[in-house]
């Protein structure tokens, strides 16, 4: 390809023509990726991260060998270990592990659940045993993720390690008391807090089975713009109607301001607890008409809401592919400005661009872990003009939007001052 849009925040609009670049050697900086990049002098693109100007980090990847030098670090038994906990289509064993975990989830969860029943139905040595051998299953699995996890830092980074890290922490408690029966009185603070959030904190190690949950974290950040206005005219009607209806109501029923924002705030939400009605013909008048009006001010979050997700249901495929290749970059040490280093040793010739045979192979030599069906998937979601191939700034753009002006800027800014 030729040309290039590449759009603007500010709805401006840049037209980038495919330069043939030169090769000017610059002296390349310490890379922190696995630990494993030197010093080295190379051929970058001007703009790329290798080169100097306003990108960020700049990349150490200079050919296949440094590529290798990098993936290289991890045996294939801890690599093996890593797509099985981690990739239900890595094979037989990741398949049968991520469909038996949440059974043993749900099984511990429900186990606390039986001990904070009164009386409980599962209570002495017996759930004290239980309760130890889930937590046992648990750490064995974060000492096993921790082993063979690509790199150290992504794995403190990703919010589901941190999970399985608090869920292990009861077991430790447990030994600190002597794995006493947890009950009665004799438990003390310390057990009846671990009745009351243990089964929370076992419940939050499903999140890492919900592949669609990125859809709903893209839903609620476009919903996000809209939102505080929402929430201004949800204020401004509370501070409307409460101290309306304080003022009609004897103090025997509303005897505060406070309580006439409680009963304003649950008759806006719809849900209406009964605890506290109106008494006066007017208080009612003025209640009616907070009830009308609520209804067709709930219609607008809701709007919001529905529509952000209607727009982000109907590009999920993709989103969920991106989401997937980006933690599949981060858990390998990879980021958006090693892209250009990367389809620069995987070109052949004086191309600038990979066919779907090199992309595959760029893939697989990163040992990231992305199945055959995943890449495919990927490289056509990227190829929108149907080409056959795809060039570094395709990949950054949709893979890796909010760093696509710190990766080309310096380039952009050329070429827009060239026009």
């Amino acid at each position: 390809r030729s040309q290039a849009s590449l759009p603007l925040p500010s709805g401006d609009h840049f037209t980038i023509d495919a330069p043939l670049w030169e090769n000017p050697q610059s002296e390349m900086e310490w890379s922190d990726l696995g630990g494993k990049a030197q010093a080295s002098e190379a051929t970058e693109r001007p703009g790329s991260p290798g080169s100097p100007g306003k990108a960020g980090r700049r990349s150490s990847l200079d050919s296949i060998e440094d590529l290798k030098a990098m993936t290289n670090t991890h045996s294939s038994w801890r690599l093996e270990l890593w797509h099985t906990l981690d990739d239900p289509e890595s094979g037989f064993w990741g398949k049968a592990y991520a469909l038996g975990i949440p059974y043993v989830i749900f099984a511990s969860v429900f186990l606390a659940m039986l001990q904070s029943s009164n009386p409980p139905l599962l209570q002495g040595a017996a759930a004290t045993v239980a309760n130890v051998l889930f937590e046992l299953v648990f750490l064995t699995e974060f000492c096993l993720r921790l082993i063979s996890c690509p790199t150290k830092r992504a794995f403190v980074m990703d919010y589901n390690n941190l999970i399985d890290a608090f869920v292990v922490v009861p077991l430790f408690i447990r030994t600190a008391l002597g794995f006493r029966a947890m009950e009665g009185e004799q438990c003390g603070s310390i057990c009846v807090a671990l009745m009351c959030f243990v089964p929370l904190l076992r419940s939050l190690k499903i999140l890492r089975r919900f592949e669609n949950l990125p859809l709903l974290v893209d839903a609620l950040e476009k919903a996000a713009e809209g939102l505080p206005v929402c929430l201004f005219v949800l204020f401004v009607l509370i501070l409307l109607f409460s101290p309306l209806i304080y003022l009609v109501e004897p103090r025997t029923n509303v005897d505060s301001m406070p309580t006439a924002m409680w009963l304003t705030i649950v008759t806006m939400t719809t849900v209406g607890y009964g605890d506290i009605t109106p008494e006066t013909t007017l208080g009612s008048m003025i209640v009616s008409a907070l009830v009308v009006v609520s209804v067709l001010y709930m219609a607008m979050p809701l709007g919001i809401v529905g529509n952000a997700f209607t727009e982000v249901w109907q590009q999920r495929d993709f989103i969920l592919l991106r989401y997937r290749t980006k933690a599949k970059f981060v858990q390998w040490g990879f980021s958006a400005e090693d892209v250009p280093a990367l389809f620069k040793m995987f070109t052949v010739g004086d191309a600038q661009e990979l066919e779907l045979h090199e992309f595959r192979e760029m893939m697989s030599e990163m040992r990231i872990g992305l199945s055959g069906k995943r890449v495919v998937q990927l490289f056509e979601a990227l190829d929108e003009d149907c080409g056959g191939s795809i060039d570094d700034r395709e990949f950054v753009k949709k893979v890796f939007p909010e760093a696509f002006r710190a990766i080309y800027s310096m380039e952009m800014s050329e070429r827009g001052s060239s026009g």
